[in-house]
């Protein structure tokens, strides 16, 4: 299996319910005491060792229940490299220590028996394998014992809500965590995350699985946000993630997402990105839907927001069609000739394509979000954000238009075009001051 598909051991899961407490005890017991068949003189932990054992056991028992009840078929990957595991950074967690490998081997130890282990190896001309752990029948049976579900697991809050990502090396690669140290404004971003977790923590979100056509098992309480910012810089990025409605199909979160026992609407900004670069020069868009460039037929639409977007992470202009966009643009038309089409529709902004300023862009849009987020919480509603997107109860969607609108507004510093969808079982959304594009313009 790749690398890509693993499923990395999440060390912030916790028990919620007595169940799960006490399957976690039987594990701890049992290491416990063959610790001390091994080794009869050991000594009694110190407090702070018992409490880094106990949490340890109780983060590998609960994210071990959690992959077992979503049938997942990736493979539990865990690191055992005490150069890992030795890391002490903002990123890191208790459990993650460097006597986890020694409770990984008992753990599965013919005397044991709660999981199996495939040690990782190094590789000089292939890609690493990493360890992999996967729970047993044994483990398995004890869960079943105590009636284990996934309501009984959660997510700690204490893990690190706000991100900063080194630059990419190339395209593909992962960007690496970057330590960094906390100002006024960082401490304020984890305050405001802090107050949409707890709300979130707290809110009644439902998810019917029976409206997705490739059923998989889904966890409602994958709830804890990040805001992770990218290219080493805090105001590169920032979007919001984690939430477990942000891995669902568009028509999924519309059709099976509740809050509060109701259907939910969406509500995102059009064209969004490029409304903010527009705030960003000072200049007021034009009408109408600004992907419709002159010269180029309105069925294009799709594949010239792709090479808008792409122009906007690039110093250059591309020498290639972006990815994917072979039908989405015309084919007897080069890429030149068609940002050239872009920059005479939109000259106001033309010396932001190509630039970088996407990244700034998003950022600027995370800004938003999140002051729309902590407005609606004022208002008591919950709103779940998916990048420009936010999804609220069907009856909150006009204040929750409103306060995307003057958001938008005030932050942007341009005119807002926000957009309403509701579920495909009754798909026509609620328009207000329609253009003939489709969009709905709301004037600052």
């Amino acid at each position: 299996m790749s690398e890509t598909s693993d499923r990395f051991f999440n060390p912030h899961r916790i028990p919620r319910t007595d169940k799960a407490r006490a399957v976690i005890q039987t594990v701890i017991s049992s290491l416990d005491a063959r610790e001390r068949e091994i080794n009869p003189e050991k000594r009694k932990r110190r407090p702070v060792d018992q409490a880094t054992f106990e949490t340890t056991i109780m983060a590998l028992v609960c994210d071990l229940m959690h992959y077992h009840l979503l049938y997942n078929e990736r493979n539990l990957v865990i690191p055992r490299s005490k150069r890992v595991l030795g890391k002490r950074d903002r990123y890191g967690h208790p459990a993650l220590n460097q006597k986890l490998p020694d409770w990984l081997t008992l753990l599965s130890s013919n005397e044991l028996g709660w999981i199996t282990q495939e040690i990782g190896h190094g590789m000089i001309f292939s890609h690493n394998q990493r360890t992999i752990i996967a729970p047993t029948e044994q483990f398995t049976g004890l869960m079943d014992q105590h009636g284990i579900e996934l309501r009984d697991i959660g997510i700690s809050k204490s893990g690190e809500t706000i991100i900063l990502k080194a630059p990419k090396a190339h395209r593909k690669a992962k960007a690496k965590l970057l330590p960094y140290k906390d100002t006024e404004q960082t401490i304020r971003w984890s305050k405001l995350m802090e107050t949409i977790n707890e709300w979130l923590s707290k809110a009644d979100i439902e998810f019917d699985d029976r409206v997705m056509l490739d059923w998989e098992q889904i966890d409602i309480q994958e709830r804890h946000l990040r805001r992770s910012f990218n290219n080493g810089s805090f105001e590169s990025g920032g979007r919001l993630g984690g939430g477990f409605w942000t891995n669902l199909g568009k028509e999924d979160r519309l059709n099976g997402l509740t809050i509060n026992g109701e259907r939910v609407v969406s509500l995102d900004y059009g064209q969004s990105a490029l409304r903010i670069v527009y705030g960003l020069a000072g200049v007021k868009p034009p009408e109408g839907d600004l992907y419709n460039i002159p010269g180029i037929p309105p069925k294009y639409r799709e594949g010239i927001k792709t090479l808008i977007s792409a122009l906007s992470f690039t110093d250059a202009i591309p020498k290639s069609k972006p990815k994917d966009t072979a039908d989405a643009l015309p084919k007897s038309m080069k890429v030149r000739e068609l940002c050239e089409l872009i920059n005479k529709a939109h000259p106001g902004v033309a010396q932001f394509y190509p630039s970088k300023v996407g990244h700034k862009a998003q950022f600027i849009e995370s800004e938003i979000i999140i002051s729309v987020i902590m407005d609606l919480i004022q208002e008591g509603i919950t709103s779940l954000p998916v990048h420009d997107c936010v999804i609220v109860p069907e009856s909150a969607w006009e204040i929750a238009h409103s306060v995307m609108t003057r958001r938008f507004n005030e932050i942007a510093q341009t005119e807002s075009c926000v957009r309403v969808e509701h579920p495909s079982l009754n798909n026509n959304p609620y328009l207000h001051g329609i253009n003939q594009d489709g969009a709905i313009r709301v004037s600052p």
